[in-house]
């Protein structure tokens, strides 16, 4: 039985997934082409979210860093990564943030343990908002572009 909570718990997050209302999923396309999606339920922080992927989908790419205050343990809907950012707690878009924060999940995947008791936060300099999934309101809107993924990454993610 203990060889299969594992597997439930990531049943039980995926359904809740499918289900969940009151923010938007955001993907990201972080670096060297590394993607992730996050939940988030900050207005202001989709707002903006939903601006850069409209002005990526132009041909006019916005450039600012988002700023996600905690970093939690446990996986999420992206089933790739082992850990998440809090959906409560974000720190906004900005023009420059400190070096420290900036990583790539994967590093942050790596070294995660050692990431989250310091800097704690996460704040990748080089990211493009590829897609919104708006589920704000009563019907989910999808904004941007799908990602390119690998046949592994697109098994992880079905929100």
């Amino acid at each position: 039985m203990l060889r299969l909570l594992p597997w439930l718990i990531i049943a039980h997050a995926a359904k809740d997934c499918a289900e969940r209302r009151g923010g938007a999923f955001i993907t990201l396309q972080v670096g060297d082409g590394q993607h992730i999606s996050q939940w988030l339920e900050d207005d202001a922080f989709i707002d903006t979210a939903i601006m850069h992927a409209t002005r990526n989908l132009r041909g006019r790419p916005a450039r600012s860093i988002p700023v996600f205050n905690r970093i939690m343990n446990g996986t999420d809907c992206d089933r790739r990564y082992s850990w998440h950012v809090d959906p409560h707690d974000v720190g906004g878009w900005e023009e420059v943030a400190t070096e420290v924060c900036d990583a790539s999940p994967a590093y942050i995947e790596k070294n995660g343990a050692e990431w989250m008791r310091s800097p704690g936060k996460w704040c990748p300099w080089t990211v493009s908002v590829l897609n919104v999934e708006d589920r704000r309101g009563p019907r989910s809107e999808f904004i941007g572009k799908e990602p390119v993924l690998n046949k592994e990454a697109e098994l992880a993610f079905k929100p």
